[in-house]
């Protein structure tokens, strides 16, 4: 399948970390200030969003593993969320 790119507009960025709790588990969950999320310049559409996790490299295997979530997007932004899908020890990641 081939894409047309005309149009294609790339922007990225990084959130602070946060502390997850064993997964299932209260605390396996977290959400983003708005203000983190926000695209500058906004799209003129609602764009798509993907989001992935990024760890330190001295994170051992045996952190958590969170899947993150982009909610209410709108052309200016969206909200984060994220969740460890592990039921690995708890820690901090991004």
């Amino acid at each position: 399948m081939k894409a047309q790119t005309h149009n294609l507009a790339i922007q990225w960025g990084a959130v602070d970390s946060k502390h997850f709790g064993v997964g299932n588990h209260p605390g396996d969950w977290n959400v983003w200030d708005t203000g983190d999320t926000r695209f500058d310049p906004p799209y003129t559409n609602r764009p798509a969003v993907l989001v992935t996790a990024v760890a330190p490299s001295n994170v051992p295997s045996t952190y958590p593993f969170p899947v993150g979530i982009a909610r209410d997007i709108t052309s200016e932004g969206f909200r984060l969320e994220a969740r460890n899908s592990t039921n690995e020890p708890e820690g901090d990641f991004i």
